[in-house]
């Protein structure tokens, strides 16, 4: 597709590397227990007994893969609804959200919306790569359908979550907010 493109709008796209494999469609898998998370969630098995405070004891998830340039881990309260999103962006989907326009942005390395139900940590990659993105988000469509948690147990879960993908893509721990 990358080549198609590059040669009908001359936009001068690097092509990267064959993708081998790519993880499962996390919103279209069964949620299972925190304390039992693997791939993309394995990480946030330590946080089971605090989630349990915000309603959260479920994940979906998926396999964690090294090339995949976006990742997420879904958190869940029993009923399998979904309440929070983390995500781990690399290369262009992370400067997509550094440079604002439809995707959202998030100015500086790591920050936290004061209302809650928005954070995100970054992480310097190497080889000139553009920094690793991890965002935090609250799922619900309205400010009352919103999960909040505390400003401290959302820093948890980007550390966890953002630490084991930074690590996946061979880039230094995040910087939190």
């Amino acid at each position: 597709m990358s080549k198609e493109a590059k040669k009908r709008w001359k936009c001068g796209a690097q092509l990267g590397e064959k993708i081998r494999r790519t993880p499962a469609d996390a919103i279209r898998s069964r949620p299972k227990p925190l304390a039992d998370a693997t791939g993309t969630c394995r990480r946030l098995r330590k946080l089971a007994p605090a989630a349990k405070k915000w309603g959260i004891t479920q994940v979906i998830g998926a396999e964690s893969v090294g090339e995949a340039p976006t990742q997420d881990c879904l958190l869940a309260d029993a009923k399998g609804k979904s309440g929070y999103r983390l995500s781990a962006l690399t290369g262009p989907f992370a400067r997509g959200y550094r440079g604002g326009g439809n995707l959202g942005q998030v100015p500086g390395k790591a920050g936290r919306e004061k209302r809650g139900g928005w954070a995100w940590a970054s992480a310097k990659c190497p080889d000139g790569q553009s920094p690793a993105l991890f965002t935090a988000a609250s799922t619900g469509l309205g400010e009352d359908d919103r999960l909040k948690v505390s400003a401290d147990f959302e820093r948890e879960l980007l550390k966890a979550f953002g630490s084991d993908m930074a690590a996946l893509h061979g880039c230094e721990k995040p910087t939190l907010p």
